[in-house]
C-alpha cells in the first residue's frame, strides 16, 4: 500500500488514537479512487459511498437550500476527510461534494465498517469513538446554532408558548424489564438489529418504568448520565430561550433520547424531555453501560456502535430543524450557511 495513505492516515485526527499495528490492519480496506475535476463525488440525499481521505486536490461542499439552489459551504484539501456521517450511520449524504480539479483519494467503503467491526473490534471502536466525538462536537454546534436562531425568533414574536398544562399526576412508577416481551421490542426501530438473545441481555442492564403526562424526565442544563428508550407514549422536545418555551417536536414508540448523556460524562441536556402521552420507558445509566462491558464485551461494542448511530441522527434532525427555521423565519434570521457547515460532515 503506498505511503503517502500511511502518512495521510497518521496526519488526520481521526486516526491519531490507532497504534502502528492497527494503521497497518486497515490500510488493507482502503482503496485507491480517483475523480475527474466537475466530478460529484457525493450526491446529498443519496447513499454516501463512504469515508474519503484527500492525498491531492481539493472539493467544494455544496448544501441544497429549501429553494433548491446550492450554496458552497467549505473547500477541502490535502490530509483532510469528508463523509463520515453516513460512513457511520450508512445513510444519505448530508451534502455534495464536487472536485475542483484532478482529486485523488482513499475511500474506506461504509460495508468495511461491519467487517472491522467484526474482525478487529477495539479497532473499529477506536475509530467509531473518534468519530462520535468529531459528530458531537457538530451537534453541540447546531444546537448552539438553533438556540441564537430561536433567540432572533422570540426577540420578534413577544408572545411566550408554553407546554399544555397537564391534569395528570407527575408521577413515575418502577416496574421490571422481564415484564417487556423480547419480541415486541425486535419491532422497535432502537433494537431491530438485535437478536432475541442480544435483547435478553440487554434488558438485564436496563430499567422500565411508567411516566405519566406531564411528568418531565431530563430538565435542559441538567448534567444526566442515563438515556432512555421509549416504548409507548409520547415524548415533547423542549428549548427555553429567555424565559420563553420553543417546541421542536415530539417522540414516539421506537425513538430515543438522552444518548450523548449515556456515552460522554459531565455533559449538559441540551433539551428538555416531557411525557405528552403516558409512557412507558427503557433507561440505561453509565454504571449499567460499564457493567455491560465488564460482563459483555462483544455486546457491549455493539450497543455502543448503535449508541453512536444514534448521536448521528441527532445532528441529521438538528440540521433539518435548522434549515426549517432559518426557512420560516428568513426574515428575521440570518440565513448564512458557513457556520453550519461543521454540523454537515458531507
Amino acid at each position: 500500500m503506498p505511503t503517502e495513505l500511511k502518512q495521510c492516515l497518521q496526519a488526520i485526527k481521526y486516526f491519531h488514537s490507532l497504534e502502528p499495528k492497527e494503521i497497518d490492519q486497515i490500510m488493507s480496506f482502503f482503496r485507491e479512487v480517483h475523480y475527474k475535476k466537475g466530478d460529484r463525488i457525493h450526491h446529498q440525499g443519496y447513499n454516501g459511498l463512504g469515508l474519503h481521505l484527500i492525498i491531492k486536490g481539493r472539493v467544494r461542499i455544496l448544501v441544497r437550500l429549501p429553494s433548491d439552489s446550492e450554496s458552497e459551504v467549505a473547500q477541502l484539501g490535502q490530509n483532510t476527510s469528508f463523509g463520515e456521517v453516513a460512513f457511520i450511520e450508512g445513510g444519505p449524504n448530508t451534502a455534495s461534494v464536487i472536485a475542483m480539479e484532478d482529486t485523488c483519494c482513499y475511500l474506506l467503503p461504509k460495508e468495511y465498517l461491519f467487517v472491522l467491526r467484526v474482525v478487529a473490534p477495539e479497532t473499529a471502536h477506536k475509530i467509531i469513538r473518534v468519530l462520535t466525538d468529531a459528530i458531537f462536537q457538530r451537534v453541540r454546534a447546531i444546537n448552539n446554532e438553533i438556540a441564537g436562531v430561536l433567540d432572533d425568533i422570540n426577540k420578534s414574536q413577544p408572545e411566550v408558548k408554553h407546554i399544555d398544562d397537564a391534569e395528570d399526576e407527575h408521577d413515575i412508577k418502577l416496574t421490571s424489564p422481564q415484564d417487556l416481551d423480547p419480541h415486541f421490542l425486535t419491532q422497535l426501530v432502537d433494537f431491530k438489529d438485535y437478536s432475541l438473545p442480544e435483547i435478553q441481555q440487554l434488558l438485564k442492564y436496563m430499567k422500565l418504568f411508567q411516566a405519566s403526562r406531564g411528568c418531565e424526565i431530563c430538565e435542559e442544563g441538567e448534567i444526566g448520565n442515563a438515556c432512555y428508550f421509549l416504548i409507548q407514549g409520547a415524548v415533547q422536545i423542549t428549548l427555553e430561550k429567555q424565559g420563553k418555551i420553543t417546541k421542536l417536536g415530539i417522540l414516539g414508540p421506537g425513538e430515543s433520547f438522552g444518548v450523548i448523556s449515556l456515552i460522554y460524562e459531565n455533559v449538559p441536556r441540551t433539551a428538555t424531555f416531557t411525557i405528552r402521552e403516558s409512557a412507558i420507558l427503557l433507561t440505561m445509566d453509565q454504571a449499567n453501560l460499564q457493567q455491560l462491558h465488564d460482563d459483555n464485551t462483544e455486546l457491549w461494542y455493539k450497543f455502543y456502535y448503535y449508541s453512536c448511530r444514534c448521536i448521528v441522527a441527532n445532528l441529521r434532525i438538528g440540521y433539518k430543524q435548522l434549515i426549517r427555521l432559518r426557512s420560516e423565519f428568513s426574515h428575521v434570521v440570518d440565513l448564512t450557511l458557513e457556520n453550519t457547515f461543521q454540523i454537515t460532515g458531507a
